[in-house]
């Protein structure tokens, strides 16, 4: 079983469609979809709304807490091309020296980097990090129910720093429908 963490829907569809999830609670503030083995939330842009949606994800009558963790979302690097999948080793802040390392590991052959984690879309890319607004409002809520040494997170690369690397939107979800049969691939092999 896995439990699934997006940011977006542009985030959440492909795997939506590929694992054939179906909307579960319409009650809830975050859109979850879920099937028999899996469940997903998008949660909106933002630590607060990654602590706030993994929360109640923990906390729903659809839980499947004995499951994995995954946090799923588009990111930006200066170091990795777009279109590249990025497993998180650590995640840390721009003013962070001690970077949060993760337990879990993510499967073998895979790129692996420090996530930065920053309050606002990043434009500098000055540090060879994947740079993202999620992770830590999803590793604090996980840590919050002692379900951190089962978080996962992977990122997709969208974005770059030269302006031609900055994609749009319609650009963003084109990288999305190109990687979306490796990225449920992917999702099946955790």
């Amino acid at each position: 079983m896995i439990n699934i963490v997006c940011a977006f829907g542009a985030e959440a569809q492909p795997i939506v469609n590929g694992l054939g999830l179906q909307l579960a609670d319409s009650k809830l503030p975050f859109p979850l979809y879920q099937n028999k083995e899996t469940r997903l939330i998008v949660c909106g842009m933002g630590n607060d709304n990654a602590f706030a949606s993994t929360s109640r994800l923990i906390a729903s009558p659809h839980a499947l807490c004995g499951g994995k963790w995954l946090n799923f979302g588009v990111a930006g690097s200066a170091q990795w091309p777009i279109g590249t999948f990025v497993f998180a080793k650590s995640v840390c802040t721009r003013d962070d020296s001690e970077p949060w390392s993760l337990d879990h590991r993510s499967p073998p052959g895979f790129t692996t980097a420090c996530i930065c984690n920053v309050e606002t879309v990043e434009k500098r890319y000055d540090v060879p990090h994947v740079y993202e607004m999620e992770s830590l409002g999803y590793l604090n809520a996980l840590k919050h129910y002692q379900l951190d040494r089962q978080a996962l997170i992977l990122k997709l690369i969208t974005d770059g720093p030269s302006e031609h690397d900055r994609l749009r939107v319609p650009g963003i979800k084109a990288v999305l429908r190109q990687c979306a049969i490796e990225l449920v691939n992917i999702v099946k092999t955790i």
